[in-house]
């Protein structure tokens, strides 16, 4: 791989370490608990974030992939073993798909149904920049939730 994809695959592995950090500790009640109305759980955070991560790595390597993105906002009772298995195989596939990608230049356009075509290059740091927004937003659930006192943790 090149020097650029394998920052890339760094920068996303601390990623999927924070997340793990965030889940670790909690029950599937904690994490289905919301902070406030309106607000996602760290469940539905982090299901989110892996499947938008996967669908535009995906789009990236010129892949297929199947997405349900209204279910990732639905998910409830997952527990934490299910969700850092859910992130172990996101990091897996990754690498492969970052690998993919720049194997077919970071120039090449990629066709999106019912929106602009894009870059390679936007599809990985789009990946990498909507996993960050959300993992911080998990970190920041759990204080907040910790804080009042309101998750279980073991």
């Amino acid at each position: 791989m090149t020097a650029a994809a394998d920052e890339l695959v760094w920068e996303l592995t601390g990623l999927h370490k924070r997340v793990r950090q965030t889940i670790e500790g909690l029950d599937p009640d904690a994490l289905d608990r919301r902070p406030t109305d309106g607000a996602n759980s760290i469940a539905v955070l982090v299901t989110h974030m892996l499947g938008s991560e996967l669908g535009w790595l995906h789009l990236a390597a010129g892949r297929a992939h199947e997405r349900d993105r209204a279910s990732e906002f639905a998910v409830r009772g997952r527990s934490p073993a299910e969700l850092l298995r859910a992130v172990d195989e996101a990091e897996r596939s990754a690498k492969e798909l970052i690998q993919f990608a720049f194997e077919a230049g970071v120039e090449t356009l990629r066709d999106r149904p019912g929106a602009r075509p894009v870059t390679v290059s936007f599809c990985l740091t789009h990946a990498v920049a909507h996993s960050a927004e959300h993992v911080g937003q998990a970190e920041l659930t759990r204080q907040v939730l910790t804080a009042a006192g309101g998750p279980n943790t073991r």
